[in-house]
């Protein structure tokens, strides 16, 4: 078997020696996971037919990992009802103005992998006008017939608290009852095969949804839910772009895997208890890092001395060279921030790709650990659990104490199905919440790529 490696490589086969620089060679396919597909994710009927019935959305309205949820929600739900997805138009991202997702993804390997239409031919489709100002796309779309909508005021509905079951939820008394009633857990069961849902030519959600897609959609059809995640971990990805501006950085580093990162939200985010102290973090991580190796801190922590900014700005973070919060950690660790790296960067980088840069950085690191309730964290967590040469897949929290508060901690405090290893039913079963939380990953994810979890 020959893999295709489009990178400075030509072809590698199983069957040839590999050259001397083998060992990048793998890490940069490993890091470019979407290539680890050997076979087709589903049939060219679900993938590639351009139905005329849609799912459309709007962003959620927050930052950019936020955004990314919504996509992989409203996709996950357009392959899983064979419907095309409207590709969202340029959006207001928090933090970062306007933003296409072609700015972030690939969006020629979404098309690979699903239907998609663009806003334009979508409006054009439905015999609508092109509407200008990002706050004004869909507006006109209650006017026609055809059209359902699930409303903004169905948020703490929809938003990581609904699962949309395909055809219809399992009744008790049928075979899959009791495993779909353990996957669930409290979250409200919705049939996709009621009629005034299914007979609607467009299914469009006005900014809520917020969740991870795995929770988001259940089906009973055997091998769907690994195709959906096989979808979204294979074809909603970062651009070449990106992932080459990464390996800028980790080179700089020494290499995949010879450095450790942290992950240290501050500055305005709202969850004001995980903005803790830097000797609590070496107190909370000590345990995972080791002496005096590379620590690269992804951060927005702008440290005393230097000009507050009213808001987290990309361009500006990169350049600050002022880290001295983090005093404790690079009293015991080699310290590196971003702004350690500009120059390998300022040439030819947007600066909102930053943060997506310094993920695919983070889960290049021997080990890993984040904040808690960042969904820039928790993308990291997933990162990691894709890439096959990523051998500590753990997920690690800033405020907690390793290893005391992951093995004998109290009932609820975040880390509770970090791992499979004796798991009885989905990993976020043992939360006293009884749904899984936006605010982090599980490895149901990750897991179960090939067959599927629902059958």
């Amino acid at each position: 078997m020959c893999l295709h490696f489009t990178l400075p490589v030509a072809v590698v086969c199983n069957s040839t020696p590999l050259p001397v620089n083998a060992a990048g060679i793998a890490a940069r396919f490993n890091m470019r996971y979407w290539l680890q597909a050997q076979t087709s994710h589903c049939p060219k009927t679900r993938c590639h037919a351009a139905t005329q019935r849609f799912v459309s959305y709007e962003p959620w309205p927050g930052g950019f990992n936020n955004v990314r949820m919504s996509l992989e929600m409203a996709a996950a739900l357009a392959f899983a009802l064979n419907r095309t997805l409207v590709w969202s138009p340029a959006s207001r991202i928090y933090l970062r103005g306007n933003g296409r997702l072609e700015d972030y993804f690939d969006s020629e390997a979404v098309r690979r992998g699903l239907s998609v239409i663009s806003y334009a031919d979508f409006m054009h489709a439905m015999g609508l006008p092109l509407k200008a100002g990002t706050s004004a796309h869909f507006t006109s779309l209650g006017n026609v017939t055809g059209v359902r909508i699930f409303e903004r005021n169905l948020a703490t509905k929809v938003a990581s608290k609904m699962i949309f079951c395909v055809p219809h939820c399992p009744r008790k008394g049928d075979v899959l009852f009791e495993s779909f009633e353990a996957y669930r857990q409290k979250l409200q069961p919705f049939d996709t095969d009621a009629k005034w849902f299914s007979s609607a030519r467009v299914l469009h959600f006005r900014q809520n949804l917020l969740g991870n897609f795995y929770n988001f959609v259940w089906t009973t059809e055997a091998g769907l839910g690994a195709q959906i995640k096989r979808l979204v971990r294979d074809h909603l990805h970062f651009r070449e772009a990106i992932v080459e501006r990464a390996e800028r950085v980790i080179a700089q580093l020494g290499g995949h895997f010879a450095f450790s990162c942290l992950h240290i939200r501050r500055n305005d985010f709202q969850y004001k208890r995980m903005r803790i102290p830097a000797r609590r973090i070496l107190r909370n991580t000590r345990g995972l890092f080791m002496a005096r190796e590379t620590l690269y801190i992804a951060t927005d922590e702008q440290s005393k001395g230097i000009a507050k900014q009213n808001s987290f700005s990309p361009a500006a973070t990169s350049r600050l060279r002022n880290h001295s919060w983090f005093a404790p950690l690079s009293d015991t660790y080699t310290t590196a921030f971003l702004s350690n790296f500009f120059a390998a960067l300022e040439n030819d980088t947007e600066p909102n790709l930053i943060g997506c840069i310094e993920q695919l950085v983070c889960s290049r690191a021997r080990v890993f650990s984040g904040t808690y309730f960042s969904t820039f964290t928790s993308y990291i967590h997933r990162l990691r659990g894709y890439m096959a040469d990523v051998r500590q897949k753990g997920i690690f929290y800033n405020h907690l104490l390793f290893p005391d508060d992951y093995r004998n901690g109290p009932k609820y405090n975040g880390a509770r199905g970090a791992g499979s290893l004796g798991r009885s039913g989905p990993s976020w079963s043992v939360f006293p919440t009884g749904h899984p939380f936006w605010g982090r990953e599980y490895v149901e994810s990750w897991e179960d790529t090939e067959i599927s979890i629902f059958r």
